[in-house]
């Protein structure tokens, strides 16, 4: 019989052009809705981010929210 491991979810939350943040997957059971959903508390720029599979990286299930919103100045 084969063990079964489960790929773990990494979120990264790229603001403008600059600045990443890597957002924990704190529940592996909701959807990726759904943690926006959550972090969109947190980083109101995530309400109207692009969502972004990047597939398996380092082990792990990769996915971005993009951050649409431009700078005013």
């Amino acid at each position: 019989m084969e063990a079964v491991t489960l790929l773990r979810r990494k979120f990264t939350f790229l603001k403008g052009n600059s600045e990443s943040i890597e957002l924990d997957d704190f529940n592996p059971e909701l959807g990726v809705d759904q943690i926006m959903s959550h972090y969109a508390q947190l980083y109101p720029e995530i309400t109207n981010a692009r969502t972004e599979d990047k597939g398996i990286q380092d082990g792990f299930h990769l996915i971005e929210f993009h951050s649409l919103a431009g700078t005013k100045g």
